[in-house]
């Protein structure tokens, strides 16, 4: 027996609404404040399970203050992508160091993980 689309869009849409009500839809859920081990969402304190900041390197101090003065010298942003007009010497010093620690020639730094494993597998 073949579903039509238009069913199966219907039940997906009442399974979404259902989380919702129930308060079960967890995505695009808006964190009052720095990551960390626990975080506040719609005024609850929370343990964050989800995020990418496992080491608790965001809320730093020595990692706050180097991106202060990164900031500082360097801007908020590159100018464009790496391979055009976005490569500052903080890139290549970074670089240098993650080659000269993994004793390797040479290292290569992305703007995510994504282009990291694409870049990787290709």
């Amino acid at each position: 027996m073949v579903i039509p689309l238009e069913e199966k869009i219907n039940e997906l849409n009442q399974r979404l609404k259902k989380m919702k009500d129930e308060k079960q839809y967890f995505y695009l859920k808006s964190i009052d404040g720095a990551s960390g081990a626990r975080v506040t969402i719609d005024g609850r304190e929370m343990i964050m399970l989800a995020s990418y900041n496992y080491l608790g390197l965001i809320t730093h101090p020595k990692i706050k203050k180097a991106a202060i003065d990164a900031i500082e010298k360097y801007g908020t942003g590159a100018a464009g992508v790496r391979l055009l007009a976005g490569t500052t010497k903080i890139h290549e010093k970074l670089e240098a160091k993650i080659a000269k620690f993994k004793g390797a020639e040479d290292a290569v730094t992305y703007s995510s993980g994504y282009v990291t494993n694409l870049a990787a597998i290709t």
